[in-house]
Formats: C-alpha cells, structure tokens, sequence
C-alpha cells in the first residue's frame, strides 16, 4: 500500500513540454523537485495552462492530470478568486494534502495561502523572482535602472500606468505589497534560493525575517558531458565569448548589441537562447553566431562543440538564483557576470569568474575580455578554481528538502468531506479524448454537465464511497482513477 505523504506544488505555469510557458527557473526548480521526491511523496503539481488550472498528480511510477477551467489570466492580478478557492479547497480535502509548497501565483489567486492555513496544513513559499515586490516582475524603472533593492525613491506610479494602464496616483503597490505581505507571515517557512534573495525580500517584509531560510537550487549533472571545456592555456588570437539563456533589456540585451557592435577583431561572439531586444535580435556581424533556443540539455554539447572559453551573464536587475550560472560552471567554463543579486553573491563566493559593476559600459567589459585573451596566467587562475568546483546536484537538494518537508509535516491527515463532482469534472477535463466527446467545448462546463449528472447522488465523502459510486458509472480510465484514489487514501 502507499502511506506515502502527499505535496501539492503551486506555480504560474507548468514544467511539462505540453503545457504553455514551461521554460524558466521556476518550472526548472519545480521539475527538479518532482524528479527527485515523487519516489518518497505522491506529489501534485498545480498550475495555470491557459484557461484552466492543470493539476498533475505523480503517484508511484504513474502520473494522471486534471484540468479544472479559471477563465483567462486577469490583466490585472487577482488576490481573492471564488472559483480557484474552492478548486484548492476540494484538492486538498480529496487528496488529503498534508504539505502545500506554493512556488508562485503569477495569474492565480493567493487564496491558497490562506486555504492551507485555515485547514491546519504546513505551509512554504519559495522565492523564484521579486513578483512580491514588483507586479511587472521586470524590476527596472522607466529609465532603464534596476528599481529593486534601490535607495533611490520608487516611481511605482508611473511605471505601473505605462505597463499595466494603472493610473500614477493610485496608491496600487502599497496595496500589492501589504496582500503579499499578509501571505508571506502565514507560511511556517519562506525559502529563499541565495542570501541575496533572502536579504532583498526581507528589507520590503521584514516581519518574515524569522521565517526566512536559505536554501540553494540544485543542478541536474546529466545537463553536461564528462569532458571539460576551455580555452587553450597561451594567449589567443581570438576569445570565444558566449551569452547564453534568453536575453531582453534586463538581462544586458542593449550592453550585449553595444559589445558586439564594437570592432572586436579578437573576439567570437555567440549567442545560445531567444533574444527578445530587437536591436540585439536583427543585429549581424561576421563575428556573431545565433543559436536560437535550445533543449536545456543540449547546452553544454553546444559550449564544447564551439570551444567556448567565457560566459557572460549581464543582467540589470537581481536575480535569485540563475540556472544558466550554475549551467556553465557546470560545464567548467569561467563567467563575467554582474554585481547583482545572486549573480554577484555566487560567484564572489565560488571566486569563478569576474564580477564588473551593473553600471559598467560596453566598453569597460570589452577592455576586461582583451585582458583575459592577452593574460592566460590570469585566465588559468580561474579556470582552476572552475575545474575544482562542485556544484550542487539535484540529488542533493532533494535531500535537504525531505529532510525539511519531513520535520515539518504533520503525523495526522486532514479528512473532512469534499465536493467530488468538482474532482471527476477536473479528470474528465483532464483527459479529454478518452471521454467520448463529453468535454469537446473546453471553454463551457454544458458538456461537462452531462458527466457529472450521473454523480448528482454522490455524497461528499472519503474514498471508500467515491469508489462504491464509481462502479455504477461507465467511464474511462474508471480503474485507473480508482487505483489512484485508494493509493492516496492508504
């Protein structure tokens, strides 16, 4: 039988490659976690796909999905939502969750932090990116300047009334902040992936100081072949320099185009991801290879396929983590990377590469990769100290994790009635093809009625009557929702 406890992960969007928007750090972390606990947890992965909350539960060696319909994403965030309320209040009763790990709720209601408290469930929030502070997420002010942990006075208003249509004196950010606020002090914990993380969110909420607990990411070792990558050890008549992951205007998109379009003779750009800066984007030189973007596995066959010698990673704005960091020391290559957020915290630490000021010009950092070519010496020193590295795995950090998820679930389940006709309406909604038709408008709930009359006699109970009700109703995957409900219940 499976005793195993059961975890519901919250985020905006899923990892799973049929899912909408299922590349970024977060889904990364998210995925990893799945990966390396779903062998001692029955794990539930909820997540906005369009229209609908996705649940996707991974019991054993299988996983079965539901889809539960939320309407379209608001312009304009919703803290308290009556429909995503009591979807999240239905999952937790019928599944017995005994620990909810909200990851982000970019398109979704915070109604879920409170869920989990109101019923007595530990509950942990992950920081992935400053969404709690800033609404926009990009963290940088009309001028173009990183607003995030600033000194300088916060032009909330006008940012918010150019990005999002907010009018400039309505006090919005102090009412964003104190929602966030609120839901942050629920939670028995609040991870944070670096110290500067921690250190940022704290200074806008410092009533969570006391929860807050350090905790880095971990980086799957299969991402990258056994041989090492490097440049050779005299001096080169060119330095091949890559950026890689996706680059816009906050992470160095106008810094980067500026580089390149220098006279560089010694150096071979290339560039491994998406580019959303169009100045970057249609920009050619003789010297400048493109990518496009690539499977995330397929990023260190690239790196050494193209001998390259030095990442640069020039964000604007802090981040919390960066898996593209962690992704080419992974591959043992040096990095030039700004004094910002985690970025410069991680490879201060590691002494891996070259920290240049977030103010630096295209000009400064050109001057420092000539350097690096002309001083192997000085290159070699960090090439040492890359080959010596160990970074974490994913291996690792899942056990950091079941250690804590251990201490602080509860020996007791929850088990209270629930509203089953809303969970066979999320698996129904889930596997459409295999419902002969009755959920083919996916927008309207007329063909999901048909389904759920038959369930209009049963009541709201525990599994042992979800089961009995099941074996008077003709429907697909009949045995295998049975086998998952038992699975979860023992």
């Amino acid at each position: 039988s499976n005793k195993k406890k059961n975890i519901l992960y919250l985020l905006m969007s899923d990892f799973r490659e049929d899912t909408r928007d299922h590349i970024g750090g977060t889904q990364f972390h998210v995925k990893d976690l799945v990966s390396g606990l779903k062998e001692d947890y029955n794990i539930f992965v909820a997540a906005r796909d369009g229209n609908y909350l996705r649940v996707t539960a991974y019991i054993d060696n299988s996983h079965v999905s539901l889809q539960f319909y939320i309407g379209e994403a608001p312009k304009y965030n919703l803290f308290r939502d009556e429909r995503q309320r009591e979807i999240y209040q239905n999952l937790l009763l019928a599944f017995q969750i005994d620990l909810v790990h909200i990851q982000h709720t970019r398109g979704l209601s915070l109604d879920l932090f409170y869920l989990a408290k109101d019923n007595g469930i530990p509950l942990l929030f992950t920081v992935n990116d400053f969404y709690y502070i800033c609404p926009i997420l990009k963290a940088i002010d009309l001028r173009g300047q990183s607003c995030i942990d600033s000194d300088r006075k916060e032009p909330c208003g006008e940012c918010l009334e150019k990005e999002k249509s907010i009018y400039a004196n309505l006090s919005y950010i102090a009412k964003w902040r104190r929602e966030h606020e609120k839901v942050l002090e629920l939670c028995n914990m609040v991870i944070a992936p670096s110290k500067s993380a921690a250190h940022i969110l704290t200074k806008y909420y410092p009533a969570i100081q006391d929860k807050m607990r350090i905790l880095p990411h971990g980086t799957d070792m299969k991402l990258v072949e056994e041989n090492n990558i490097g440049m050779d050890r005299e001096e080169k008549k060119s330095l091949k320099v890559a950026f890689i992951g996706g680059i816009n205007d906050i992470k160095g998109g106008k810094i980067i185009s500026e580089m390149i379009k220098e006279d560089s003779p010694h150096m071979d750009w290339h560039i491994f991801g998406g580019i959303g800066y169009p100045d970057l984007q249609h920009l050619e030189k003789n010297n400048l290879a493109k990518t496009g973007w690539y499977i995330r596995d397929e990023l260190s066959s690239l790196l050494k396929k193209n001998r390259i010698d030095i990442v640069c990673i020039l964000s604007l704005v802090p981040e919390t983590f960066c898996y593209t960091l962690s992704e080419a020391l992974l591959c043992k290559i040096p990095v030039i990377v700004t004094d910002v957020g985690a970025l410069g915290e991680r490879v201060n630490q590691m002494e891996c590469g070259w920290i240049v000021p977030k103010e630096s010009m295209a000009q400064d950092i050109l001057k420092l990769l000539e350097n690096i070519r002309t001083s192997p010496q000085e290159y070699m020193e960090k090439y040492r100290k890359v080959q010596m590295l160990k970074v974490k795995s994913v291996q690792d950090m899942c056990l950091e994790y079941q250690k804590l998820y251990n201490e602080i679930i509860k020996e007791t389940r929850l088990k209270q009635e629930f509203n089953s006709e809303i969970i066979l309406e999320g698996y129904i909604n889930g596997n459409p093809a295999q419902y002969q038709g009755m959920a083919r408008n996916a927008d309207t709930f007329a063909d999901l009625q048909k389904a759920q009359l038959e369930l209009t006699e049963l009541k709201r109970t525990l599994s042992y009557q979800i089961i009995n009700k099941m074996r008077e109703i003709r429907f697909p995957l009949k045995k295998q929702i049975k086998r998952m409900v038992i699975k979860i219940k023992k």
